[in-house]
């Protein structure tokens, strides 16, 4: 388990909520707990403190991380947990189990194939997938009974599909059985991976803890736990303008504080430090510092705002300025661009947005309407054609870009659309909040595009739209 190196601030609702799984686990009550949000958001740091919480309650803790490399093998996740299983229980009883029900696990472990005797081999694919199942479940819960267990899994949105049914199927055996579960994952790439499509509707089963970016005073408290001497208002607005609650970036933030502080007995000069903030946040941001600036943002003449006027919003870049009439699309968009790099669940933006259709019958229509599905046909092509172009230029950066919204539209058409290019129902409210948000803001970027084609092609570059939504410019 990593080793806890800040304190750990504005997270105490979510804490308390993963501390009562643990008391339900070890009363017999197992359960499912997913923890998502942006990178650097604090995800695995408030794993550490589930872990020692489960540590202080005399809990088996298995941690495995998911890695996205292709030489990565299948199921590497829970092949890591069972690891950590045999390290930790006693040698007869994992004898006892593989010798009884274990065939499956020795095919995944070949460590244990000196433990009882080996299983036949399973009649076909799928029958081989439910007995590794069944056994990975059967000795969770056989190790349950002897020490309650707590399974921490780290990076879900890099896992491989299998991995993520085993996730899945785990959800239900466990509810009887002294064992609890965690993963983490990161929003928008877990829309877009290869174990999205299991992992993001059973986290919407277990309502997931959606960590968000910090308050002011949550990164005062951080602060004041962080550095050596008090943090002056003046150089806490400028960590929070610079880091936007992102706790790593404050991390890197109490760094810069603690050695400014160390090297000089006079105080530290606000304006140096924040530069040097801005300097650390553009490095792990991977963008040019002075696009981190608040100065910059509050004087560039390129930064895109949106500004409420009566019935209507200004819409301005640049020399750039026009009027939209007020929509609950537009209100939305203002809302991602308020926010840079936030992302927005869109049962959340939904919520603001009162009115919005996410409500009602069990049925939402077509996931995607006409109009939609002609709109991501013809995203698809022109992202085709810029994935040529950028590889042709010896681009690599831009043809990642490309081939990552590509395979997510993609990935969005195919979910759209049925047998015979009939269009799918949605059902759950999420996925009435999903469609109801995406058409909305997708409306008041094709609105702004008639009046600017080359902001509204930025803006489809930029915005995000889907479970979780986001503008990155």
């Amino acid at each position: 388990m990593p080793q806890r190196m800040h304190p750990l601030v504005g997270r105490r609702q979510e804490l308390a909520a993963l501390t009562r799984g643990l008391d339900d686990a070890v009363s017999g009550r197992g359960n499912l707990w997913f923890v998502c949000g942006e990178p650097g958001i604090g995800k695995s740091r408030l794993l550490e403190e589930m872990a020692a919480a489960a540590s202080d309650r005399d809990m088996h803790v298995f941690w495995a991380r998911c890695w996205s490399s292709s030489r990565a093998p299948a199921l590497w996740p829970w092949i890591q947990v069972l690891r950590g299983v045999l390290r930790a229980e006693d040698r007869e009883l994992v004898a006892e189990f593989v010798g009884q029900r274990g065939g499956a696990l020795q095919r995944v472990l070949p460590e244990l194939a000196g433990d009882g005797g080996r299983a036949a081999e399973p009649a076909g694919e799928a029958a081989a997938e439910f007995e590794l199942f069944d056994a990975v479940a059967g000795l969770l819960t056989e190790v349950g009974e002897r020490r309650p267990v707590l399974v921490l899994l780290e990076d879900l949105h890099v896992a491989d599909l299998t991995s993520a049914r085993l996730l899945e199927f785990l959800a239900g055996p466990i509810r009887g059985a002294r064992v609890a579960v965690a993963g983490m994952y990161r929003n928008l790439e877990a829309e877009a991976s290869d174990a999205g499509p299991v992992l993001l509707p059973l986290a919407r089963e277990v309502r997931p803890i959606h960590l968000t970016r910090l308050t002011r005073g949550a990164v005062s408290d951080f602060l004041r736990h962080a550095s050596a001497s008090p943090v002056s208002a003046p150089l806490l607005d400028a960590v929070f303008a610079a880091t936007r609650g992102n706790p790593l970036f404050m991390c890197e933030a109490a760094r810069v504080i603690a050695e400014a502080q160390s090297a000089s007995a006079r105080g530290v000069d606000v304006e140096t430090v924040a530069g040097a903030v801005r300097e650390r946040v553009a490095e792990l941001n991977g963008r040019p510092a002075d696009e981190q600036s608040p100065k910059r943002a509050a004087t560039s003449s390129d930064e895109l705002r949106l500004e409420r006027d009566g019935e209507y919003w200004l819409v301005a870049r640049g020399p750039v300025r026009f009027r939209l009439s007020d929509t609950k699309g537009v209100r939305l968009l203002a809302r991602l661009i308020a926010e840079p790099d936030r992302e927005f669940h869109a049962l959340d933006l939904a919520a603001e947005g009162r009115g919005l259709d996410c409500g009602g019958s069990t049925t939402t229509g077509p996931i995607l309407d006409d109009d939609a599905r002609d709109q991501y046909r013809q995203r698809v092509v022109s992202l085709k054609a810029e994935l040529v172009e950028a590889e042709t230029w010896n681009d690599p950066a831009r043809a990642e870009r490309a081939r990552t919204e590509l395979e997510f539209v993609t990935q969005q058409l195919k979910g759209a659309i049925g047998l015979g290019g009939r269009g799918r129902q949605g059902t759950s409210a999420s996925e009435r909040a999903r469609v109801s948000v995406q058409r909305r803001i997708r409306d008041a970027i094709r609105r702004i595009e008639q009046q600017d084609a080359d902001l509204g092609r930025q803006l489809v570059r930029a915005v995000r739209t889907g479970t979780y939504c986001s503008y990155s410019p």
